[in-house]
């Protein structure tokens, strides 16, 4: 669910260090969406009243356009 103001989905695992991110998308190992595209860190983007960093989200919602 996409709506603004809905309950995030959880990803499982634990988060990583914040003293040894990982490299790319910090959230990468634990993403079921994550792809090679994800070993770097995405560019900062920012519309429709929210910013994101994450490419499988961009990706998601230009296809529901």
């Amino acid at each position: 669910n996409n709506e603004r103001g809905s309950r995030l989905k959880q990803i499982p695992g634990m988060t990583p260090s914040l003293i040894h991110l990982p490299s790319g998308c910090p959230f990468r190992e634990r993403c079921d969406r994550a792809t090679d595209a994800c070993r770097a860190v995405p560019p900062l983007q920012t519309g429709e009243g929210r910013t994101l960093r994450c490419l499988a989200a961009r990706h998601s919602r230009a296809q529901s356009t």
